[in-house]
């Protein structure tokens, strides 16, 4: 076993796996026109420079390689590339692959040479600083954008005159705040895993993702924003274009489907005009039944806020759910109502005890069109939107 190997050159074979994990003083890997398509480079830490072009790679692990200097992965089909840990890289090539949308190079302030062009899908590219350094030299499609975020930090301040990208570090969310808040606060945001679950899954919902989940928090209200999560960690993913946005309240709240316009972006998806913080993470209806779920359940938990979800499925014909949460024994009403105004029906209206509650809704007497529901607890009361589809 060679495990002393520094310098591997293995270009114009039939390799299909290359398993040099054990090679942990390797420095120097070229490996061109192969049939590869997963290269994990996590145990080489010592690498410097990594070549494999006009290969089949769509999944590269360069995480741990935090001295590498140069990296040409042009002619391959990678759909996303993290470099975020590669700090000391000076030469980036990747032409001619999928990179979709995204491509975040704000702490790769050594680079002194990008070639980017060929990726047709690729539309923001994010830099420390813009113009680029003079002797930084770029190559890109004219589709693709420079931006310099706003921040990158996971604890950004945020003010009433905030607006445009905001990174988070490395926690595979980005936010493009399209309107400022009303009030200025710190916005933490964090990446975790295994979600746990208060009460059922939402209705058609049966598999959560376990590997990643958002929590977002912070005094912040009044703003808009789109949020773009990163789903390359998840795995059991069948069918990228039908996964499910959930969200929640707080840990001790049940989770619901957001019905937000939802863009996909493989690996990317994108939640337009979001207007709350709270949890978020990605369920999977029959479409997806072999995304993991998750195992741990937590049940009959007291919620610590108010809230009602937005009802899922919406638009709806003819049944819809509602869930709605209360901190405190209090008295509950939740009414639906036309767009005049005029009241149509009574779904809860009792007292009831702290916890969190799903109502069925059936349409099938009303007209279509857009109708209120508004729930009222104590002091509390809110009011959303719905469709109903004739």
């Amino acid at each position: 076993m060679n495990v002393n190997l520094k310098d591997v050159n293995c270009y114009s074979n039939d390799l299909t796996t290359l398993d040099i994990s054990k090679n942990v003083n390797l420095q120097y890997l070229a490996y061109d026109l192969n049939y590869l398509t997963i290269m994990d480079m996590s145990k080489n830490i010592n690498l410097r420079g990594l070549r494999c072009e006009n290969s089949l790679v769509s999944t590269l692990n360069v995480n741990n390689n935090v001295n590498l200097e140069w990296l040409y992965y042009s002619d391959n089909q990678l759909t996303t590339l993290d470099v975020s840990k590669n700090t000391n890289l000076q030469s980036l090539h990747c032409k001619n692959n999928d990179l979709s949308l995204f491509l975040n190079l704000t702490k790769n302030t050594k680079l002194n040479k990008i070639e980017i062009s060929g990726n047709s899908t690729l539309q923001t590219v994010f830099v420390w600083q813009n113009p680029l350094p003079q002797g930084v030299t770029l190559t890109k499609d004219a589709a693709a954008t420079l931006v310099v975020p706003k921040s990158t930090s996971a604890t950004p301040f945020i003010t009433t005159f905030s607006s445009g990208y905001y990174t988070f570090d490395t926690t595979g969310a980005i936010i493009n705040l399209t309107k400022s808040p009303s009030n200025n606060g710190t916005l933490k945001v964090t990446a975790n895993s295994n979600p746990t679950v208060v009460g059922a899954l939402p209705n058609g919902i049966i598999t959560l993702a376990q590997e990643r989940y958002w929590s977002f928090s912070g005094g912040l209200t009044g703003l808009k924003y789109d949020l773009i999560l990163d789903l390359s960690l998840l795995e059991g993913i069948t069918d990228f274009s039908t996964l499910k946005v959930l969200q929640r309240f707080s840990s001790n709240a049940s989770w619901y489907v957001m019905s937000n316009t939802i863009e996909y972006h493989e690996p990317y998806i994108v939640i337009k005009d979001v207007t709350t913080f709270g949890d978020f993470a990605i369920g999977g209806d029959a479409n997806n039944p072999s995304l993991p779920i998750v195992e741990e359940t937590r049940k009959n938990v007291v919620p610590t806020v108010y809230g009602i979800s937005q009802n899922y499925p919406n638009p709806f014909n003819p049944t819809t759910t509602i869930t709605y949460q209360i901190p405190t024994n209090t008295f509950v009403t939740l009414k639906v109502y036309d767009i005049l105004g005029k009241e149509i029906t009574t779904l809860v209206y009792k007292e009831m005890k702290a916890g969190s509650y799903t109502v069925n809704f059936d349409a099938s007497q009303l007209s279509g069109g857009m109708y209120f529901y508004k729930l009222t607890a104590g002091n509390f009361s809110e009011v959303k939107k719905m469709m109903v589809l004739k």
